[in-house]
């Protein structure tokens, strides 16, 4: 099974090409869905691709930070608390959001959403945000809101310690689609000079 190769652009659309089978290369079908690793993204490309889910995110964190604060008086437990809630709002809101999409474009190309394409829906999940992901919920949101409500105060702590971590999380995304695009032309090139 090959995984995203084949790009091209269709009146504006990043247009993945995906083999649906396994053996048969008949099988290829074009299927539309989000930016390829390594595309240039514009400011208000991100903010429509990350924007309702930031905001789910941040109202989440702010939600169960304040919650966790009522139930037990801790600002570390707010601080942890406001972590795991933003992590449930992004990540509920990005998911919903994919794996819609990928469902839309599986079906405008007659196919029933399967537990494979599910799978390739997860995996770019995976690709795009793992890295940033694991650095992020383990150690810099966590320190970040930490010190912003240790600072600042609760609301303002975990709003500003969101952000902090915010800026770094991307940072690393972007990082990681770019080296994405220097992997996926490496691998282009290799493919076209016969290597």
């Amino acid at each position: 099974m090959r995984w995203a190769h084949d790009a091209a652009r269709r009146g504006g659309r990043q247009v993945i090409r995906w083999d649906l089978d396994w053996h048969s290369p008949a099988a290829d079908s074009d299927i539309e869905c989000g930016p390829l690793p390594g595309a240039t993204i514009r400011p208000t490309e991100w903010v429509r691709r990350y924007g309702i889910a930031e905001l789910a995110g941040t109202c989440a964190a702010l939600a169960t930070a304040h919650a966790a604060y009522i139930l037990s008086g801790s600002e570390l437990a707010a601080a942890g608390a406001g972590t795991v809630g933003e992590g449930v709002g992004f990540y509920g809101a990005v998911v919903i959001r994919d794996v819609s999409a990928h469902r839309r474009a599986i079906r405008a190309a007659g196919r029933r959403y399967r537990t494979t394409d599910a799978g390739r829906t997860a995996m770019g999940l995976l690709v795009e945000f793992g890295p940033a992901e694991l650095a992020d919920s383990t150690l810099i949101r966590p320190l970040a809101m930490a010190a912003g409500v240790r600072l600042l105060g609760l609301q303002w702590g975990i709003l500003i310690g969101k952000l902090a971590a915010d800026l770094l999380f991307y940072l690393t995304v972007m990082s990681a689609r770019e080296l994405g695009s220097v992997v996926a032309r490496f691998d282009a090139g290799r493919r076209e000079g016969g290597v």
